[in-house]
């Protein structure tokens, strides 16, 4: 018994789509250029594997404060910039970055102490 026409249609469009796919393939791993550019992808995705949050090196402790202090300038450098105020919206949903110090943080530490609140227990790291 012969299958319906439209899984016949369907059969070759997968067909195709898996020639399209294995051509792709080949032309990348025999060509010099398919070969560069499959080695530059291998990279990136190295670095962007094992890459960490900016905010995140901001705040570890055990970063250097020259390290800080560089990431810091860059990341309000951007907001010095309509294409870098635009990133900061678009892809982190910043309005804006103003440097600051730890005695701005003073007002915040006291009321966490007149309310009684344990912040190590408040963010799961007691």
């Amino acid at each position: 018994m012969a299958a319906p026409k439209r899984f016949r249609g369907l059969r070759f469009v997968a067909r195709a789509v898996l020639a399209l796919l294995l051509f792709g393939v080949a032309v990348l791993a025999l060509t010099p250029t398919g070969r560069y550019l499959l080695r530059g992808a291998w990279e990136e995705s190295k670095i962007l594997w094992h890459r960490r949050p900016i905010r995140d090196m901001i705040a570890d402790s055990t970063s250097t404060p020259a390290l800080r202090d560089k990431l810091t300038q860059a990341l309000i450098g951007l907001t010095q910039t309509p294409d870098g105020q635009r990133a900061l919206s678009d892809f982190a949903g910043i309005d804006g970055l103003h440097p600051t110090t730890d005695a701005t943080y003073e007002s915040v530490r006291k009321a966490v102490e007149a309310l009684n609140i344990d912040l190590e227990k408040a963010v799961g790291k007691g």
